[in-house]
């Protein structure tokens, strides 16, 4: 790239250079001889909105064409508008200029050669035909099958027979008026095209800027008559509306230039005088008209056109052809220093330099358009067994020894390839291979790879070396310059400035497709598009989307690699996330290269892969012998990791770039010795310089208890910044391990000890941690068989807390529950309560029901299927008493077993609801309560004013209640999430078929209402 005033200029318009292109006339010849790729497309499209979004350019759109090329000029740029979606911007933009420009004469609009007076016409020539036809098909049709003798001849000079003038007058007018008629009938102005209507309003909108009201319609009607109109007119046959086979008289096309004079003057008003005296005679068809067409004008742009985002508005690629992206690429080429300097700001010229360069050359494109046909199959037949699409191509005299031999050279967008005269292929190496290139002269040039050197000697080597290096920086933008190709060029100068963005995912997308050529794989469309439309937000690579989970054609090993192959040095990417899908063993050795190399990622999640411990072991050697790895949080869980694995993960911990922030080695059957290397090595580092650990999940690895000691130990020196311990089902000392966590871990807010058993030995220090403890939000204690006597010290034990405490599945009976009942004024710490899955039955149910009423810091109570026998009347009693007097609580889960349903006993709960005033989550799952049960819920929902969860499957529903919750959630505005209630919609279709559309339509209406209550709450 050149430098102009601070700003990079395109290589193809050199400073002070008036840029030379070949000849257009030999593509003329040989239509579509230019091929452009879909990417080629996709730049010039960007290029095209982004150049005609400067009014400036547009202004000077005129002056920068090439006179001989204009009308195709033209052409293209409406077509190209159309493809873009910006031909209603653009149209308007030019109008608007073109009343400017004639703003002392505005009878001069749209009647000059103006660049707003070419674009309209084809705009028009292209949007316009089919209607054309619907108004003049039929006339045409008529004079052109009529008999020569039929004439409207007004010209007294022009007829033989001057008898026969009174005849042709009186023909003319009966013609003419039965135009009229047919133009202004409602029905013709309904198949106006839109966009045609659309651009007389932009006219009537311009105009009233510039003239008086009452001259509007005289402009509307100049340009629907005398550009739209009148030239079909003129010339019919260019317009397609003579019939099959028919040519047009002499008579036949003077009928037609006379009903176009008169529809001219008819458009502005105007009688017609002595210089067209034999034309008077229409005049007054034209004073008993004029109103008509006024009114016929304002019937046209009284128009509402439809919102944007509709089809209207939306781009067609159809629209454009391979002959106008050609046009396109020549102007902006031939235009290119001309359009910087018209380009506001610096940002705006940046990317025109960017999206030039990424195009490339317009000159290398209509080379190779000029090649024989013979070469020309040879670079296609050579393109097309690579995948590839050619940005340069040329003949160079090849050097070999004291010989030259010619060979035409192909730079594509990822190869460099020579080919014999008569087709044979002699070199083709890849970019990625390249090594350096060497240009000790303009027209001397050398391209190293790794296994050969092609030497040759050519005009065009400053083209042929920017080219390879701009599709270098492009495809490999993030490489190391250890790795890079070395460019030594003399002078330093012909190399263009390197204007390669940063690329959507830092080029990821790029570096993917090229190393997929490299393998010579397909690049994944799936992996393609997902990149292209990612949220700049989103920096986690996850793969699963491109598994058979979510892919319909998922990605093999050669396709993983050469996934994996793009991320080594991608400077995008901050997590990599795979979750619950098999590595074969391939693949996961592919990413262990990647993490050999990447700087750039920081969390690591590999969860449940199927990774051995020797996998795991060499991707821990491959991090730690990268001195810039920047994983600082890894998530191994639910593989079999074992000692060996742990062993090398802790020679990271040691060794790593960064400290660990979070580590999650759940079920990873990780022993003694493992643990106690990766505890030695926490210890270690903290003492080096620190520990940032926050998260910590050690559950389900049974044999961790066997290295309690050095958990203790590493907790009590690394736990300072702890936030979340996991040890579920770890066998460790409770004992042991709770005094540590409570002087080591003071900011720790999430603890998990659920599965390890807690004796009543073990209880005296679980309430001390539990008074301690200055941050704990979360204590998991399910299934811990917990002895029921202990629960009302536990539960007490917590000071000055908000606690969330999950007791379930621990075998509590009336015992434990009548203890808990007495505790409302004394369990102050705990805010959530879960006593799921436990022995309570239904006296203790009623009996916590009952006790909790007082409490004054309970927000959400869970027992979820702990119904068991005969009292169940009593404790719905006092569930609905507990609704109706604590006006904390805020959450209350009851879920029901299928061995004992609340069936009928529900109903007083479901009405208390109606008139509770603090709960938000409910959860009445698994009652079977029937249609009846429902109804009564679905009427307590048109009263209740603060509930915004509600889970109700599992109930027996039929379609009458679904039909009673469709009618309550049109009302209710406060429910927002519903789970999809999916046994019961599953058992109402398939015992009530003949009501299944009504089940479907009551869900869709849920569906609304649920959608439109949660908009509500976003506005």
């Amino acid at each position: 790239m050149a430098e102009t005033n601070g700003v990079a200029t395109p290589s193809g318009a050199p400073d002070g250079k008036k840029v030379s292109l070949p000849s257009i006339e030999g593509s003329k010849k040989k239509k579509h001889s230019m091929v452009y790729s879909e990417r080629e497309q996709s730049v010039l499209k960007e290029l095209f909105a982004l150049v005609f979004s400067s009014s400036d350019v547009m202004n000077e759109f005129g002056n920068m064409l090439e006179s001989e090329n204009a009308d195709q000029q033209y052409n293209s740029t409406v077509n190209m508008s159309i493809a873009t979606g910006l031909s209603f911007q653009l149209t308007r933009e030019f109008m608007a200029k073109e009343f400017r420009d004639n703003s002392i004469n505005v009878n001069a609009v749209m009647r000059g050669t103006s660049a707003a007076s070419k674009i309209m016409k084809s705009y028009l020539n292209t949007i316009g035909g089919p209607y054309l036809r619907k108004v003049f098909g039929e006339l045409i049709k008529t004079i052109t099958t009529q008999s020569s003798r039929i004439s409207y001849e007004l010209d007294i000079t022009k007829v033989e027979n001057k008898n026969e003038l009174n005849r042709h007058v009186e023909l003319f007018l009966d013609k003419m008026k039965e135009i009229a008629n047919h133009i202004t009938d409602p029905k013709t102005i309904d198949a106006m095209p839109p966009e045609i209507r659309i651009i007389s309003c932009y006219i009537a909108e311009i105009s009233r800027e510039f003239v008086p009201q009452n001259n509007v319609g005289a402009l509307v009607g100049g340009f629907l008559l005398l550009r739209y109109f009148n030239p079909a007119l003129y010339s019919p046959e260019a317009y397609g509306l003579l019939p099959e086979g028919k040519s047009l008289r002499p008579v036949g096309r003077r009928n037609l230039v006379l009903i176009s004079k008169v529809l001219q003057n008819l458009s502005n008003g105007l009688e017609f005088g002595k210089k067209e005296q034999y034309m008077m005679v229409a005049n007054p068809f034209i004073i008993a008209n004029k109103e008509r067409m006024e009114k016929y004008f304002q019937d046209v742009v009284s128009f509402v056109p439809p919102e944007k985002g509709t089809a209207l508005y939306a781009p067609d690629p159809k629209a454009v052809t391979q002959d106008d992206f050609h046009m396109i690429h020549r102007f902006f080429t031939k235009n290119s220093e001309k359009i910087m300097s018209l380009l506001k700001s610096k940002d705006e010229s940046s990317n025109f330099t960017m999206l030039m360069d990424k195009i490339g050359s317009y000159q290398s494109k209509a080379s190779f358009s000029f090649l024989s046909n013979t070469d020309k199959k040879s670079v296609q037949n050579v393109m097309d067994a690579s995948g590839d699409e050619p940005l340069y191509v040329g003949w160079v005299d090849k050097r070999r020894r004291n010989k030259i031999q010619k060979r035409l050279l192909v730079v594509s967008h990822h190869r460099i390839m020579t080919i014999k005269p008569g087709g044979k292929l002699a070199r083709d190496g890849h970019m990625l291979d390249l090594t350096e290139i060497n240009s000790p002269k303009p027209n001397d040039v050398e391209i190293k790879f790794k296994g050969f050197n092609i030497l040759f000697i050519t005009e065009d080597g400053d083209a042929i070396i920017n080219v390879i290096r701009r599709c270098y920086n492009e495809n490999f933008r993030s490489h190391p310059d250890l790795l890079r190709v070395k460019f030594s060029i003399e002078p330093p100068s012909r190399l263009a400035h390197d204007m390669t963005s940063a690329g959507l995912c830092g080029g990821y997308v790029d570096t993917y497709k090229s190393l997929c050529n490299y393998y010579q794989t397909t690049a994944h469309p799936d992996v393609c598009w997902h990149f292209t439309h990612l949220p700049p937000e989103v920096t986690t690579f996850d793969l699963k989307r491109f598994t058979k989970a979510y892919s319909e054609q998922p990605l093999d090993t050669f396709g993983l690699g050469s996934l994996f192959f793009a991320l080594r040095f991608n400077p995008y990417f901050t997590a990599f996330s795979l979750k619950n899908y098999k590595l074969d063993k391939d693949s996961f050795l592919d990413f262990v290269q990647t993490m050999k190399c990447n700087r750039k990622i920081q969390e690591l999640v590999l969860s449940g892969v199927g990774g051995t411990s020797s996998l795991f072991s060499a991707l821990f050697e491959a991090m730690s012998a990268h001195p810039f790895c920047s994983v600082d949080s890894i998530q191994i869980a639910e593989n079999n990791v074992e000692d060996k694995g742990a062993t090398s993960l802790s020679v990271y911990v040691k060794n790593g770039k960064y400290h660990i922030r979070k580590l999650d080695v759940s079920s990873c059957n990780i022993g003694k010795t493992g643990f106690t290397s990766l505890f030695k090595e926490f210890s270690e580092r903290k003492k080096k310089d620190g520990c940032n650990l926050i998260n910590l999940n050690l559950a389900e690895n049974v044999k961790l208890g066997t290295a309690t000691e050095g958990l203790v130990q590493m907790l009590e020196q690394c736990g300072s910044n702890l936030v979340d311990l996991n040890l579920r089902n770890t066998g460790i000392n409770i004992s042991q391990v709770l005094p540590v966590v409570s002087k080591g871990c003071p900011n720790l807010q999430s603890l998990n000890l659920s599965l390890n058993r807690i004796k009543v030995i073990n209880v005296p220090e679980l309430c001390v941690f539990l008074r301690e403890s200055k941050q704990l939000c979360e204590l998991d204690l399910s299934s811990c068989k917990i002895p029921q006597e202990s629960v009302k010290d536990i539960l007490t034990a917590p000071k000055d807390l908000e606690l969330a405490f999950n007791l379930s599945d621990n075998s509590f009976g009336f015992q434990a529950a009548n203890l808990i009942s007495t505790l409302a004024f004394t369990m102050t710490s705990v805010t959530s309560l879960d006593l799921s899955d436990n022995e309570l039955g239904d006296e203790g149910i009623a009996a916590i029901a009952d006790g909790l009423c007082a409490s004054t810091t309970l927000k959400s109570l869970s027992l979820n299927r702990c119904w068991n026998g005969k009292s169940k009347p009593l404790a719905i009693e006092n569930l609905g008493k507990l609704i109706s007097t604590n006006q904390v609580l805020e959450a209350i889960s009851i879920v029901g077993t299928k061995a004992q349903p609340l069936k009928t006993d529900i109903h007083p709960f479901l009405y208390a609801i109606g008139t509770n005033s603090s709960i938000t989550q409910l959860d009445i799952s698994g009652h079977q309560m029937g249609n009846r049960g429902i109804i009564i819920l679905a009427k307590s929902l048109l009263r209740n004013q603060t509930l915004g969860q509600l889970d109700w499957d599992d109930n027996a529903s039929g379609a009458l209640g679904f039909s009673s919750m469709e009618i309550s959630m049109l009302t209710n505005q406060t429910i927002k999430n519903m789970q999809l209630p999916i046994f019961d919609i599953a058992s109402a279709l398939k015992n009530e078929p003949t009501a299944s559309k009504d089940v479907l339509d009551a869900l869709s209406s849920i569906e609304q209402s649920l959608v439109r209550n949660q908009l509500a709450v976003d506005q």
